[in-house]
């Protein structure tokens, strides 16, 4: 349908539809995309500049792309409760036993997520998409391009610890161009979901025992939670994990 023809109900669907699955915390991003999305037609159906062009190529007719009369996602509400912080810090054991089960997956996927925790639990949408031309081996630094929060992309630089460069150095380099972490001989990347699902395939095995449930996230704050234990100036630790684009971040999730 158009999408002048979506109305609070359908979107109420959508949301209903998502918790019916026990989706949480990405049905409230779903509804603020799609809240977006219709803010971004309505404003440019009725942005001046734009209408003033129609209005030249149309002899006068200023026509409209979406003709959005109302937001339909304003009526529907945000689910509060899915948006609290989580908490969730892994042991030492934990922790052990997720790195030894990163040996069952393919080495691609292992080697990726074994990367993403040891090099400061980085979030794995950008380590998958590093090239070998992100990587300067004699400097010993990854780059990762950080498009997360206000300000645009920036390149996020990490220093590559010697355990972390015995791992790249046995990853297969098919070419200077390809991505680093591929099951495709280096032509794509590893899918998003792929990985996040291997975390919580693990996590699932994890929790038939006494190991409470846990997600690719979790691993991200456990991370920082050690360094802050270790010692760690919260400003190192906020360039290592590349927080800092929007206020209250670091403290609301990760510390």
């Amino acid at each position: 349908r158009a999408a002048n023809e979506i109305t609070a109900d359908d979107v109420s669907d959508i949301m209903a539809r998502m918790i019916g699955e026990g989706i949480e915390r990405q049905t409230n991003v779903v509804r603020a995309f799609l809240r977006a999305s219709f803010s971004y037609g309505a404003k440019l159906d009725n942005d001046p500049r734009r209408k003033a062009e129609a209005l030249r190529a149309a002899n006068g007719k200023a026509s409209k792309l979406f003709a959005i009369r109302g937001n339909p996602v304003a009526d529907v509400p945000r689910i509060a409760e899915f948006d609290r912080a989580r908490d969730r810090v892994l042991t030492d054991d934990e922790l052990r036993l997720y790195l030894n089960s990163l040996g069952s997956l393919h080495p691609s996927i292992g080697a990726l997520l074994r990367v993403a925790l040891l090099i400061g639990g980085q979030r794995l949408s950008q380590i998958k998409r590093v090239r070998w031309t992100d990587y300067d081996d004699a400097e010993r630094i990854l780059k990762l391009r950080d498009a997360k929060g206000r300000g645009g992309i920036r390149d996020h630089l990490l220093p590559v610890s010697d355990r972390v460069a015995r791992i790249l150095d046995a990853t297969p380099r098919f070419s200077e161009e390809c991505y680093i972490f591929s099951t495709m001989g280096g032509e794509t990347q590893i899918d998003l979901s792929t990985v996040s699902n291997a975390v919580a395939g693990i996590a699932r095995a994890s929790s038939k025992t006494s190991i409470k449930a846990y997600s690719a996230s979790d691993l991200r704050r456990t991370v920082e939670t050690r360094l802050a234990q270790l010692g760690v100036a919260k400003e190192i630790r906020a360039q290592v994990l590349s927080h800092g684009r929007a206020s209250g971040v670091q403290e609301k999730h990760y510390d």
